[in-house]
């Protein structure tokens, strides 16, 4: 239990170190951090495989090594890191739908806060790999999907839990920065029709979820009518 106890302790440190890089403008000595951060997770998991807090923890280094590769310009990597999140947030939320959380079962309080968080967390993982598979060249249809599913959560949380409502504004402009990058994709490639026709849809969205002078708004406008005089 000691072990343990310093293990995590230690991870902890590395996470506040990795964060600190981070947020200053340092993001190589984050991933230093992150990389040993890592490590002491996995020792964790292996001398605690069915402790579901090591499993969240490690679950949350994945997600911040992946913004931490992204502002590195290592996409490819921050893309697969954010795939690492989402597959062990998926794992602690596997009894959630997670488009729609079903969470007014029988379980205590302290149990259904728990099981939001995560499914939350999902959620915002989902929206990062979303704009990170978009910046990366992948799958559209990917992209698509993932950013539907943090919309759908978030969208039930806001009217579950109004204090979420602010949250749901976050992960739509993640959102609508992968549909944004898809366009300029299908513009690259000299699809002209096709890069219309998503910041088309793209527009309505931005006007009706954030109004018409929000800053999206205007670049996703600016980047339609200009690809309008093209045609």
């Amino acid at each position: 239990m000691a072990s343990t106890r310093r293990l995590k302790n230690k991870a902890d440190y590395h996470l506040q170190r990795s964060v600190h890089g981070l947020q200053n403008g340092n993001p190589a000595a984050a991933l230093s951090h992150s990389d040993e951060q890592l490590k002491l997770l996995a020792r964790l998991r292996k001398a605690e495989p069915e402790e579901d807090e090591h499993l969240r923890m490690e679950a949350s280094a994945y997600y911040n090594r992946a913004g931490i590769l992204d502002q590195l310009g290592r996409v490819a990597q921050a893309v697969e890191a954010a795939r690492g999140a989402l597959e062990r947030y998926t794992s602690l939320a596997a009894h959630a739908v997670i488009e729609q959380p079903q969470l007014d079962v029988v379980w205590s309080p302290a149990a259904k806060r728990e099981q939001m968080t995560t499914t939350l967390f999902t959620a915002d993982v989902q929206a990062r790999l979303a704009r990170l598979i978009a910046k990366n060249g992948g799958s559209e249809a990917e992209a698509r999907v993932l950013g539907e599913s943090a919309l759908a959560t978030y969208e039930w949380a806001a009217k579950a839990y109004p204090v979420h409502a602010s949250e749901l504004e976050r992960i739509f402009i993640q959102v609508a920065t992968a549909r944004d990058t898809i366009a300029r994709a299908h513009l690259a490639a000299e699809d002209l029709s096709g890069a219309i026709a998503r910041w088309d849809e793209l527009l309505a969205e931005c006007v009706d979820r954030l109004g018409t002078s929000h800053p999206v708004t205007i670049n996703v406008r600016g980047a339609l009518e200009a690809a309008r005089r093209l045609a």
